[in-house]
C-alpha cells in the first residue's frame, strides 16, 4: 500500500489559502496587533461563526494566527482573541524559510 503522507524536506512549501482565509488575514492585519474575537471577524466579513471557527483552526495550525485566552473579572473564560503572526522576522534563523502564501 502506498504512503500518501507528505515528505518533509525542510524546504517551505507554498500555503494555499481560501479567499475567506485571506480576508481573515487582512482583517487581522488591519487591526494592527489588536486582538479580536471570531465573532467580530464573522460579523465584519459577513460569514457564519462556524465557518470562521473552522478556518481559524486551519490558520492556527499552519502558524499564521495565534490564539490568546481572555478571562473575565470573575475568573471565567471569555472568547479567545486572535492575532496575525508576523511572517517576516529578522530574528528567523539562517536557512529557515517562511511559507509562501498564495
Amino acid at each position: 500500500m502506498e504512503n500518501n503522507a507528505a515528505h518533509t524536506t525542510g524546504v517551505a512549501q507554498p500555503v494555499r489559502l481560501t479567499p475567506t482565509e485571506r480576508q481573515i488575514l487582512s482583517f487581522l492585519e488591519l487591526h494592527n496587533g489588536r486582538s479580536c474575537t471570531k465573532a467580530q471577524i464573522a460579523v465584519s466579513l459577513g460569514r457564519n461563526k462556524k465557518t470562521i471557527d473552522r478556518l481559524m483552526s486551519h490558520l492556527r495550525a499552519i502558524g499564521l494566527v495565534s490564539s490568546e485566552p481572555a478571562w473575565g473579572e470573575d475568573g471565567g473564560q471569555l472568547a479567545n482573541s486572535y492575532r496575525l503572526i508576523c511572517l517576516r522576522s529578522s530574528a528567523a534563523p539562517v536557512g529557515v524559510h517562511e511559507p509562501a502564501i498564495r
